[in-house]
C-alpha cells in the first residue's frame, strides 16, 4: 500500500526544460560549440552538474567543466523568473494527494535551483515535507540514492512509495530504489523513453489517489 509520492522537480513540478535548454545553448556557444535537442540525453534527469560534466566530455573540453557549469548557471538565473512557470495541473494534483500521502520532492538539480523554485512557488512548501536535491547525495540519476534519501526522511519504506517522474533515468532510479513510478509523457513530439515506468500519463490531472492505489 502507497503512503507516500515523491515528485521530481523538472518538467513534474515545474516547467523549466526550456529555461534548461537555452542555458544550455548559452553556455555552450561561450566555449564555440552548438547544443541541440539530440544531446537532450546528455542532460535529462541528471542535474545541472551531471550534465556539464556529460557536454563537456562530449564537445572534448574536460578541463573546462566548471566553466562550463558557471556559465549555465549563470545564464538559468537570467531566465529563470520569465520562464519557468509550475506544471499544469500540479496544485490541484497537491491539493488531491495531500490528505492521503506523505509527500516529498526529489530532484538531480543542486539545492540552489530548488530554493529558487520554493521562493517563487513559495505555495509548495505547503505540501511538501521533505525535499531532497542532487548535491547531497553521492550519486544522482539513474542511481536509486535520491529516492532513498527522500523515503528515510519521510519515514517510509521504499516498497511503499511512488515516484512520478518524466525522464528516462528517472524512472529507471525509482524503479532501482525499489518504488512504483507514474512516467510522465513530454508535451512536445520528441518523446522520452519512460516505457518501464509502472504507468504512463499524459498530464498531471490524469493521476488520482484510485489510480495510484491500484499500481
Amino acid at each position: 500500500m502507497t503512503e507516500a509520492v515523491i515528485f521530481d522537480l523538472d518538467g513534474v513540478t515545474v516547467d523549466s526544460r526550456g529555461a534548461w535548454t537555452e542555458s544550455f545553448k548559452q553556455a555552450a556557444q561561450k566555449f564555440g560549440f552548438e547544443y541541440s535537442e539530440e544531446l537532450d540525453h546528455l542532460t535529462r534527469g541528471v542535474g545541472v552538474i551531471k550534465s556539464a560534466e556529460n557536454l563537456t566530455a562530449h564537445y572534448k573540453i574536460p578541463e573546462k567543466e566548471t566553466q562550463f557549469l558557471n556559465a549555465t548557471k549563470t545564464a538559468f538565473n537570467n531566465l529563470f523568473a520569465q520562464k519557468v512557470t509550475l506544471m499544469p495541473g500540479l496544485l490541484e494534483l497537491l491539493g488531491r494527494l495531500d490528505k492521503k500521502y506523505n509527500l516529498a520532492l526529489a530532484s538531480s538539480s543542486p539545492r540552489f535551483v530548488l530554493s529558487e523554485n520554493f521562493t517563487k512557488f513559495p505555495q509548495l512548501t505547503a505540501y511538501f515535507e521533505v525535499s531532497i536535491a542532487g548535491d547531497e547525495v553521492e550519486r544522482t540519476k539513474p542511481s536509486p540514492d535520491i529516492f532513498l534519501l527522500a523515503a528515510r526522511r519521510l519515514e517510509v519504506d521504499p516498497e511503499k512509495c511512488l515516484v512520478i517522474e518524466d525522464s528516462p533515468t528517472g524512472v529507471v532510479a525509482a524503479k532501482a530504489a525499489g518504488m512504483k513510478c507514474i512516467g510522465l509523457l513530454d508535451a512536445g513530439p520528441k518523446k522520452q523513453d519512460i516505457s518501464k515506468a509502472d504507468k504512463q500519463v499524459e498530464r498531471l490531472d490524469e493521476i488520482d489517489a484510485e489510480m495510484i492505489s491500484n499500481l
